[in-house]
């Protein structure tokens, strides 16, 4: 009797950062324009009760890799740079001892800025006021061999124009958000015959908002929804940056309202721009017969404000903020197509995926 190859059972796990639970049209949006989440939505399960551990990313993205909360794993409370506790293990790691090709392309928000934690292939680009050297992030030596070597905020101006709106001075081809996506391609096709753990990792639509001419007028400002906040009402700031973000919601200043939803919409094209990159991701595993046997989750760290509660950014723990989506869809699923109300966080990741590969987790 011949041996008897058991299917590959691959993961595919695909993270934004800072991106609203309500920013998907399958799960009730009306405005926005997701048709590869949508189809993602339709393959699996879309979950409108979705939460983030930690308002922040980098403890959120330790909650998701380890499974445990800050306090268990011995983590800084902001980004993660205090010794791990004994016992601790991140995912990437323990599914490469467990015979996974692990890749991991895009932001990781790891500390030390480097550090792998287990992804055997890794091309980073992080928030460029993290990388003391261009050489730190992959995304900008890629940019340098390109040409665009001399554009000095290539992820947006931050500091006091943080939250205004921005176009990319970077071209589509060669934005970091597809640039993520080519890397995430590039490992599939390398590696699709063994079986695989793939993080992608998009920084957007994380402030800076910064799409490129291409997105750039994709949602008309009245197509934006108002923000929602009750009268008087107004978050107390903690930063000259989120003090002039706050004059966006003076209504007596019309330059102001138009900037605000400005914001908004080009907030939107970016999850737009990142639902493009999903569906060529989806492509390339249709393509290449590995669909079918792979577990695939979307999700972000941790919301965003956009403008509700007279506020935008995170931080705090308002629904927006503490709200993000999720979707999983995979071989072996119950409810395909059907939105779910079961209470979700980023903690259920490490383990169902562990249980979905068969590998013993720490």
């Amino acid at each position: 009797m011949g041996k008897i190859v058991m299917p590959n059972r691959n993961v595919l796990l695909m993270m934004t950062d800072q991106q609203r639970f309500d920013t998907i049209a399958a799960l009730g949006n009306s405005t926005i324009r997701t048709p590869n989440l949508d189809r993602l939505c339709a393959r699996g399960v879309g979950f409108r009760n979705a939460y983030t551990p930690q308002p922040v990313c980098g403890p959120a993205r330790h909650s998701l890799f380890t499974g445990a909360d800050v306090a268990t794993s011995g983590l800084d409370a902001k980004f993660g740079r205090e010794p791990q506790k004994p016992g601790v293990r991140f995912m990437p790691e323990v599914l490469a001892e467990g015979g996974y090709r692990t890749g991991g392309f895009g932001k990781m928000h790891f500390s030390p800025l480097r550090a792998q934690h287990g992804f055997q292939h890794y091309a980073v680009r992080e928030e460029q006021d993290r990388s003391a050297y261009r050489e730190d992030d992959d995304y900008l030596v890629y940019l340098k061999e390109q040409g665009y070597g001399h554009i000095r905020y290539p992820g947006g101006v931050r500091g006091l124009l943080y939250f205004q709106p921005q176009i990319s001075p970077i071209p589509e081809e060669h934005h970091e958000t597809k640039w993520v996506a080519d890397r995430a391609i590039e490992f599939l096709r390398t590696f699709h015959r063994a079986p695989f753990f793939c993080f992608a990792s998009w920084m957007q639509p994380h402030w800076p908002v910064h799409v490129p001419e291409t997105f750039a007028h994709m949602y008309d400002l009245p197509e934006t929804e108002d923000p929602v906040y009750r009268e008087g009402e107004r978050v107390p700031y903690t930063s000259e940056q989120n003090r002039v973000a706050s004059d966006l919601f003076d209504e007596g200043n019309a330059s102001n309202v138009t900037r605000m939803k400005r914001s908004k919409a080009l907030y939107y094209a970016s999850v737009s721009f990142i639902d493009k990159q999903v569906g060529r991701i989806l492509d390339t595993l249709e393509e290449l017969g590995r669909i079918d046997d792979t577990l695939i989750i979307f999700t972000s760290d941790h919301g965003e404000t956009l403008g509700d509660h007279r506020a935008l950014g995170k931080v705090t723990a308002y629904e927006p903020v503490v709200g993000i989506p999720m979707i999983v869809a995979g071989p072996e699923m119950e409810g395909l197509g059907k939105p779910s109300d079961d209470l979700v966080t980023l903690y259920d990741i490490a383990p169902t995926v562990y249980e979905f590969t068969s590998v013993t987790p720490p």
